[in-house]
């Protein structure tokens, strides 16, 4: 059977019981490269407990991280004494020379995180600062789920040093189900639980990540 034979068609090749034995090495070698990701609807033959079959790459395609993204508060912010003390300005998407993302399919407007792509999504919140005061204050990553109500999914408390007040930093992190990307966003918070948080400063930096926010698409929903 000549492989280049466009009209020898799947029941023909039974026929003549084409083995292993009667395939040269250079069978898959020696044809054209693709040289780019398989197309959803491209074609693969496969062995189905040694039957074989067709099948759509879109089912065998790993999952993969598709999306990584890093964002910067890029200058510092005070505290307040609100409860509810969202950061809304100054946030950019991380630019330095060494940053690569993967995807974009988080963006944000004041302070507001949405995504065009549904998927589960590690979400981190990173935080650098100083306090001149022994007050205690609280930081979250808040969520809503119907474009509206925002509540509290992961928080931190921090509690300075009594005698020597000084700097800080923390991590918070959560993962997140977005299954609709209308009504699944993101806001960061910074609010006191024993005001005044005014003595507070949350350091930000356009070069390195002060305080900053990174968006990881760890699968499918």
């Amino acid at each position: 059977v000549n492989p280049a034979d466009a009209s020898v068609g799947t029941s023909q090749l039974a026929a003549t019981s084409v083995t292993a034995a009667k395939l040269n090495t250079d069978i898959i070698s020696g044809q054209t490269a693709l040289a780019e990701t398989p197309a959803d609807t491209d074609e693969l033959l496969l062995s189905d407990g040694g039957t074989i079959k067709r099948i759509d790459f879109s089912h065998i395609k790993g999952g993969g991280i598709t999306n990584a993204q890093e964002f910067l508060l890029t200058s510092n912010k005070s505290g307040t004494n609100s409860t509810d003390d969202f950061i809304t300005s100054n946030i950019s998407e991380n630019a330095t020379a060494s940053y690569g993302a993967i995807g974009s399919n988080v963006s944000q407007s004041s302070g507001v995180f949405s995504f065009s792509a549904t998927g589960i999504y590690l979400v981190t919140f990173e935080i650098t600062g100083a306090t001149s005061s022994t007050d205690d204050f609280d930081a979250s990553i808040d969520i809503t789920t119907d474009n509206s109500t925002f509540e509290n999914r992961a928080r931190k408390w921090f509690n300075p040093r009594t005698s020597e007040p000084d700097k800080f930093q923390g991590t918070i992190q959560t993962i997140v189900d977005v299954s609709n990307t209308t009504n699944v966003k993101i806001k960061f918070n910074i609010g006191p639980t024993n005001p005044p948080s005014s003595n507070v400063t949350f350091y930000g930096s356009s070069d390195e990540i002060m305080t900053g926010f990174r968006f990881i698409r760890l699968g499918d929903t």
